[in-house]
């Protein structure tokens, strides 16, 4: 694989004559994952069934079983795969595409629905208006009925990885869900109450309960898109930590410090892969270390982007191996930190992404406080519409990107 995985272990170049240059031998062998470990898992293992009386030869057999299984893992790549397995699926999935098609409909519909609400000349109690209203909120109730059993999914996939960060985010999402399909329910129970004819308290109460509803919506599209944006900046301050620590006398060691932390965020390190090995039997070595390395990716996107992982995955290594070069680490130094460059504009993109979706949703906060606290008047439909734009807008770039997006091809000849 082109950065994440490299097998076996790495010759000290002859020319490692001096410290520092041994210094860099040592940080760019540091940086492989398996190769140390595949031979001490095989020597564990045996270890183990040795000392609970198997014979010789079941011994020997789950030795040969056990360096199949770690050697598996480290041919070709398993992460390389299933992160272009999951990039072809995804996008292309019907259900995905029809879901999201709807969603971007729902809307558009929501945003002239409220740019009417706002005109003196249409306004709220308009016919065409309401009807709107009706359609919006029963495609809409569908829609969080999605996303509540998509959320649910995903909290049992993040359970079975293990991967607490994937598990809080599943519950937002399930959360959300949830939010949605009350407030949907509560708007079309507000239609029906008045067209049956219901008390006006009555009315007025699942009308007060529908803004409710949507301003705790509001609130928790804040805090997710808020701790987002805090993962990233936690994120890109550690990488440019690395690469600035002045600490570190030579501009190549900082180099290697921050290509060492992309890296480990990546795959399953040396230390990983033994504690793996050490807590599990060997049938489960295969799978937990593939669970491992899902989360760390899944981390990853989070902070930067699927664009981000390929990049990395691409350009990583050889940089590394040139800057164990001392022809050509010079080189090397100035192309690290353009792969980090690179890296650090995909975090601010995501950051921008964050930042734009915690003011959407603060926009859509502010909407309901003014709508409960003005009962009459434009102001409530003109921002609500506002939070609506930026949600439609940003929807669609997501879905035009998703439906032609390619899987890029990772060249490095170590893959």
């Amino acid at each position: 694989m082109g950065s994440a995985i490299q097998l076996g272990r790495l010759d000290a170049p002859q020319h490692a004559q001096n410290e520092s240059e041994k210094y860099l031998y040592r940080e760019q062998e540091g940086l492989t994952c398996y190769g140390r470990a595949r031979q001490s898992a095989i020597d564990s293992n045996e270890e183990h069934h040795s000392q609970i009386g198997k014979g010789d030869e079941e011994n020997r057999l789950r030795k040969v079983a056990a360096g199949q299984n770690m050697s598996s893992l480290t041919e070709r790549g398993i992460m390389q795969r299933g992160i272009a397995e999951r990039m072809r699926g995804d996008p292309s999935s019907w259900k995905g595409s029809a879901m999201a098609e709807a969603g971007i409909a729902t809307g558009g519909l929501q945003f002239v629905r409220q740019i009417c609400s706002a005109m003196p000349r249409i306004g709220p109690l308009n016919g065409k208006v309401i009807n709107a209203g009706l359609v919006n909120n029963t495609v809409r109730l569908l829609l969080g009925i999605n996303d509540f059993k998509s959320g649910y999914g995903e909290r049992q996939k993040a359970v079975a990885i293990e991967d607490s960060e994937g598990v809080g985010r599943a519950r937002g999402r399930l959360w959300s869900g949830a939010i949605a399909i009350e407030g949907s329910l509560l708007y079309l129970g507000h239609r029906s109450a008045i067209w049956s004819g219901a008390s006006a308290g009555m009315a007025a109460g699942l009308d007060l309960a529908t803004k409710g509803v949507c301003g705790v919506g509001s609130l928790l599209a804040m805090g997710i898109a808020g701790l987002g944006f805090h993962h990233c900046r936690q994120f890109q301050g550690e990488l440019n930590g690395r690469l600035e620590d002045r600490a570190v006398r030579t501009e190549a060691k900082r180099c290697l410090n921050a290509l060492e932390y992309l890296k480990n965020a990546t795959c399953v390190t040396d230390e990983e892969v033994r504690e793996i090995v050490e807590q599990n039997d060997p049938q489960e070595w295969e799978k937990k270390i593939r669970d491992r390395t899902e989360v760390k990716m899944n981390a990853l996107k989070r902070r930067t982007s699927q664009k981000a992982v390929f990049m990395i995955l691409d350009r990583l290594e050889p940089i590394v191996e040139k800057l164990a070069d001392p022809k050509r680490k010079r080189v090397a130094a100035i192309e690290a930190h353009l792969l980090i460059g690179d890296i650090n504009g995909e975090i601010q993109k995501k950051q921008q992404l964050y930042a734009v979706l915690s003011l959407a949703a603060a926009i859509g906060f502010a909407a309901t406080i003014a709508g409960t606290l003005f009962t009459a008047g434009a102001l409530p439909y003109l921002l609500s519409a506002s939070s609506t734009a930026i949600y439609l807008a940003l929807a669609a770039h997501a879905f035009y990107r998703q439906r032609n997006q390619k899987v890029p091809m990772i060249t490095s000849s170590k893959v």
